[in-house]
């Protein structure tokens, strides 16, 4: 099952499957914490094998920057993302029901 912020970021790469974003970038546009923002991109490109990742070529030196992990939508695994992400909302819906035991009166209220 995705997280919260799992299925943020899940969501972004699908709304523009031929984006490839930035973890820093991802954050401006989310507003996830990078402490959580980067386990969850490891575990969709890693583990998942929803997203791909690699390492941006660049000169460091002539950018003043070190290279970007830059990471985008496998299209291979578009289905299974979508699948993962309806998942994620079904689940999320079904938390949010009233379960039946709390519809039933309480025993004073009867």
């Amino acid at each position: 099952m995705l997280s919260p912020e799992s299925a943020m970021i899940l969501r972004r790469f699908l709304d523009s499957p031929g984006d490839e974003l930035h973890g820093f970038g991802i954050i401006r546009e989310t507003g996830i914490r990078s402490s959580t923002l980067y386990p969850a991109l490891r575990a969709l490109a890693e583990e998942r094998k929803l997203l791909t990742a690699r390492w941006e070529q660049i000169d460091s030196a002539s950018h003043g920057r070190p290279p970007r992990r830059l990471y985008r939508l496998d299209a291979a695994a578009a289905p299974a993302a979508r699948e993962a992400l309806a998942e994620h909302v079904e689940h999320e819906r079904q938390r949010d029901q009233p379960s039946p035991r709390s519809l039933r009166p309480k025993a004073n209220e009867a």
